[in-house]
């Protein structure tokens, strides 16, 4: 069984038959951190996930999308400090990937939208969204392999 956790209704599993693997999709795109609880989902109260007994029949695909580099969190910023979806999804995927829970099933992080973060990059600075970034922000190699290292610094076992 593969489980891809990607935008539609929290409340509703999608299911898909592809040949012998069941795909079933589910959001947890407007669950925020701290908020979001993943023994939710083992414990079956989001989703399903709790009828594989097998935890190496369990894929997570987490998506992150890169042109919502500047898209303010309005939730997450204070007067002092600006948050974007990235930021969330950072914050997210840290306890997603450190939750005990999950220890033994693979994650897969993906990133979506590169072809229009490119187009964005021109006009919207990513700098100012990520003033820890030292690189050409207008380089879309750089500002990948920054947005990638910002998850992977998270992942805290192996």
């Amino acid at each position: 069984m593969i489980h891809l956790y990607t935008k539609g209704k929290l409340t509703e599993v999608e299911e898909i038959q592809l040949n012998d693997i069941m795909i079933e999709f589910f959001d947890v795109t407007d669950c925020k951190p701290p908020q979001i609880s993943w023994s939710q989902f083992v414990n079956g109260k989001l989703g399903p996930i709790h009828s594989s007994t097998d935890s190496s029949n369990t894929i997570f695909f987490y998506f992150v999308s890169l042109a919502q580099y500047d898209l303010i969190d309005r939730e997450m910023s204070t007067d002092k400090k600006s948050y974007t979806a990235i930021h969330r999804a950072i914050k997210s995927f840290d306890s997603l990937i450190n939750s005990p829970l999950f220890f033994n099933y693979l994650i897969v992080l993906l990133f979506t939208f590169d072809d229009v973060m490119k187009v964005k990059l021109q006009s919207s600075s990513f700098k100012s969204h990520f003033p820890q970034f030292s690189g050409d922000e207008n380089d879309f190699d750089e500002v990948y392999e920054f947005i990638k290292s910002q998850f992977e610094s998270k992942i805290r076992h192996s």
